[in-house]
């Protein structure tokens, strides 16, 4: 810590992490880290954070992203064009069927088949598919913004009580940050084109992740599981309130597996590491606040 190496960062809430954040990894790069990992507890909230570091100009990617990710922001920008015009009703159902297919294990779900083919659709899917149809292209009379609450929602509008919501949501906070100047315009053509192409170059380029998790972006963000095997030159161990960092078998002393959890996830790191803790952080990290040097 008296050199450098080993910094802790404590009582940051959620509305201070993003900001706190962005500002250690910018300070990691200024010295010697040309690569840093971003490493937090789970994937919905390394996405999100992804989201919020992309809005305060801080390019990065994330790594262990499943497939279902890329093709939820596929789906939502085909709701969005349909919206103004620039998508069928049958590319709508085509692309929620992909997703459909992309979150669930196995063989492709008989829904999904049912989405796909030309037949006549059951009437109550159809009467939904229809009311989504028709909300879209009201809400196409105002803003993008608009627009987007209705697509938003349109996966939960669907398929009430069915899987997928969760990652739906997660594909929607990484799209909304393509659409930085586009919210407050007015729902056009052009400005769906604009969000549908830059979800495909993200989409790509999550897909391109999972084959080359470096592809030129320096800030890497992903869970701790996913951190075995890598390296960085810093390194950030985000926590936030409400971590079960242990995990519920193990969440007493001596947090035999946690512990060796934390450790490879601080030993990915080449020169430094950062550690940014809640208020409150879990027993097994809250010996951190202690240590000599660390700030505030």
């Amino acid at each position: 810590m008296k050199k450098g190496v080993f910094r802790v960062v404590k009582d940051i809430d959620a509305k201070q992490l993003a900001e706190t954040v962005a500002n250690e990894v910018r300070q990691l790069r200024r010295s010697q880290c040309a690569t840093v990992g971003v490493f937090g507890f789970t994937n919905d909230g390394s996405a999100a954070l992804a989201a919020q570091l992309t809005e305060l100009g801080l390019g990065n990617t994330i790594v262990g992203i499943p497939e279902s990710h890329g093709e939820g922001l596929a789906a939502i920008s085909v709701i969005v064009a349909h919206a103004v015009e620039e998508a069928t009703l049958m590319d709508v159902r085509i692309a929620l069927a992909t997703f459909l297919t992309a979150v669930t294990r196995g063989k492709p779900p008989p829904l999904a088949l049912t989405l796909i083919q030309e037949a006549d659709l059951p009437a109550q899917l159809d009467e939904l598919l229809r009311g989504l149809s028709s909300r879209l292209k009201g809400a196409a009379t105002g803003t993008m913004g608009e627009v987007l609450q209705v697509a938003r929602n349109a996966w939960s509008s669907i398929f009430t009580g069915g899987g997928g919501s969760r990652l739906w949501i997660r594909a929607f906070g990484t799209f909304t940050t393509f659409a930085d100047g586009v919210v407050s315009a007015p729902a056009t053509a052009a400005a769906a084109r604009t969000l549908m192409e830059r979800a495909e170059h993200s989409r790509a380029a999550t897909l391109a992740s999972e084959l080359d998790e470096t592809h030129g972006v320096p800030v890497q963000l992903m869970n701790f599981h996913q951190t075995k095997g890598r390296e960085a030159d810093g390194v950030v161990l985000v926590f936030r309130r409400g971590d079960i960092y242990a995990g519920w078998k193990e969440d007493h002393e001596p947090y035999a597996r946690p512990s060796r959890l934390l450790y490879v996830a601080i030993s990915r790191a080449r020169f430094k590491v950062t550690v940014i803790l809640p208020p409150t952080p879990h027993a097994l990290i809250s010996p951190l606040r202690g240590l000599v040097g660390s700030s505030h």
